[in-house]
C-alpha cells in the first residue's frame, strides 16, 4: 500500500530590513490615534514582512496616551529610540526606552 505523505510547507521568503526602513521619514502616516485621552498622539508605521499569522513592521507615536481595550494578538516590539510607559490595567507602570523589549499578551489590557 502506498503511503500518503504530508505536502511540505511553503518556504517562507528571507526578509530584510536596514535602518533606512524605520526611519520616521519611510513610514506612512495613520493620521491621530483614535480614542487618544491625552494630547493629540499622531502613529506612522510601516509593514516589513507578512507571513500566515504572524506579520513584522516599524510603528512609531509621538507623546499622547491612549487606552488598550483588548489586544486581539500577542504584540511583541524593541525600542529603538524613544520612551514611554504602559499600564496595566490596575494601574501597575512600566516604563520603557531604548534597547527594552516589550511583550503585550493576547488580551492585555491597559494604557
Amino acid at each position: 500500500a502506498e503511503t500518503k505523505r504530508p505536502k511540505p510547507a511553503p518556504a517562507l521568503a528571507f526578509s530584510w530590513a536596514g535602518p533606512a526602513d524605520v526611519e520616521w521619514e519611510a513610514l506612512t502616516s495613520l493620521g491621530a490615534r483614535k480614542g487618544a485621552d491625552r494630547g493629540t498622539p499622531e502613529c506612522s508605521s510601516k509593514k516589513l514582512y507578512s507571513a500566515g499569522a504572524c506579520s513584522v513592521g516599524a510603528w512609531t507615536c509621538t507623546e499622547g496616551g491612549f487606552p488598550v481595550p483588548s489586544r486581539p494578538t500577542t504584540e511583541w516590539f524593541y525600542v529603538i529610540e524613544g520612551e514611554g510607559t504602559l499600564t496595566d490595567k490596575d494601574g501597575t507602570p512600566h516604563p520603557w526606552g531604548p534597547g527594552d523589549t516589550v511583550v503585550l499578551p493576547k488580551g492585555w489590557v491597559g494604557r
